[in-house]
């Protein structure tokens, strides 16, 4: 069970971050919109000379929504609610899912530019962007099944759309020449940013949904070139053993 202060943390950075004022984290505070604990709930409200004004309670284990709340009655309008949402939501789902690992062998990325380099010398390829490009021509449906995987252990269902639109939630989609990451808003697609094959596509949702946060960029970019490079070994190992079974 993440503690109280982990989500706090991540809700003041993400205040602090996006210019929302008039707040009070932890305790009541005259004029300001609180989250704080009173008995065996929290309570989200508006406090006036003491006294919580409008307070909607939630029980002590449900401190999700209970953040939720306060970042909807603080921010300026709905855009602004889903960029405060998505830098306090990415770290504190992480925060969740830290004691769930994943169960693969994970290599660094220094372990996979090294196997991908000794793959092109065997195919006297010079290039590593030239393996990259040739691997999601061949593997683009890989590539896919492991994102989503990822994601599905990293974040909630309702955060992410893989291959196609959703509202409120970070979305990657083929179109007919590029790949497309972007957030759903409003039935448009907000944000877009348009890459030319697959894995450059993942690497930028990862970026995405975790609100641009160094480590776990790096983590999971790590763990998507693993999964990706352990997959395709063993694929190509099926496709030898397949050709000399002929």
């Amino acid at each position: 069970m993440v503690p109280p202060k982990e989500y706090f943390y991540y809700l003041k950075t993400a205040f602090k971050k996006n210019h929302v004022h008039g707040y009070m984290i932890g305790h009541k505070a005259n004029r300001k919109i609180c989250i704080y604990a009173e008995g065996d709930k929290w309570i989200v409200s508006e406090v006036r000379r003491g006294v919580a004004v409008s307070p909607t309670e939630y029980n002590l284990d449900n401190i999700w929504h209970a953040c939720e709340d306060i970042i909807a009655r603080l921010a300026r309008d709905e855009k602004h609610r889903k960029k405060i949402w998505m830098d306090w939501a990415s770290p504190s789902n992480w925060a969740e899912k830290m004691d769930e690992p994943l169960s693969i062998r994970v290599i660094s990325r220094e372990e996979a530019a090294e196997i991908i380099k000794q793959r092109n010398n065997n195919h006297n390829v010079c290039s590593k962007d030239e393996d990259l490009r040739r691997m999601t021509d061949e593997q683009e449906e890989l590539c896919i099944e492991v994102l989503r995987r990822i994601l599905s252990k990293e974040f909630s269902a309702s955060n992410y759309s893989v291959g196609g639109y959703k509202e409120d939630a970070v979305c990657i989609q083929e179109s007919e020449q590029s790949w497309m990451v972007y957030v759903g808003y409003r039935n448009t697609k907000d944000d877009l940013t348009e890459y030319s094959n697959v894995v450059e596509a993942c690497i930028g949702m990862i970026r995405v949904i975790t609100g641009g946060n160094k480590m776990r960029i790096n983590k999971l970019v790590d763990l998507f070139f693993s999964m990706i490079i352990l997959n395709r070994e063993q694929f190509e190992a099926k496709d030898r053993n397949a050709k000399d079974d002929l």
